[in-house]
């Protein structure tokens, strides 16, 4: 399959749309994020997603001790940078806005941009599945191109199971 038909396979999907509502998030980093998680049912939570990405920030210990130390890089690297690049362009929206200008005080501008991509994929999750949970939710329709009695012609015909 080309690179465009995934494209235009994604565009259709419930899923891409439902992605590409998220700010930052366009019909490309759609589509590739579509490609490289697969299926979203394989992750419980949104922190497995994070962690997936490689977004989810590496922690040492020892003792009584706890440190916080760099993002794990686990995962696709087109994935985190694709997500990194969506971050940017969210950072505009005024409702991450905020975020990350809080972001870039405390830690600087590309820190500030990796915490609102692990925010934005926290956002991607649930999206995802809820997008998944209403088109389950809808009733199976085949699409048919017949004449009605009316001469018009219909495009939708509800499927003989229902």
């Amino acid at each position: 399959m080309s690179a465009a038909a995934r494209t235009t396979a994604a565009k259709a999907s419930p899923a891409a749309r439902a992605l590409e509502q998220i700010p930052g998030i366009g019909p490309f980093i759609a589509s590739l994020v579509i490609a490289e998680v697969g299926d979203i049912r394989r992750f419980p939570s949104a922190k497995h997603l994070v962690s997936y990405t490689g977004l989810a920030p590496s922690l040492y210990a020892s003792g009584e001790h706890r440190w916080g130390g760099p993002i794990t890089k686990q995962g696709s690297s087109v994935l985190r940078w694709a997500l990194v690049q969506a971050a940017h362009r969210a950072a505009l929206n005024p409702r991450f806005y905020g975020f990350y200008q809080r972001q870039r005080e405390r830690h600087g501008a590309s820190r500030a941009a990796v915490a609102l991509a692990r925010k934005l994929v926290v956002i991607v999750f649930y999206r995802w599945r809820r997008a998944l949970h209403v088109q389950e939710a809808l009733p199976h329709v085949e699409k048919v191109r017949e004449r009605t009695s009316a001469g018009a012609w219909s495009e939708h015909r509800p499927s003989a199971s229902d």
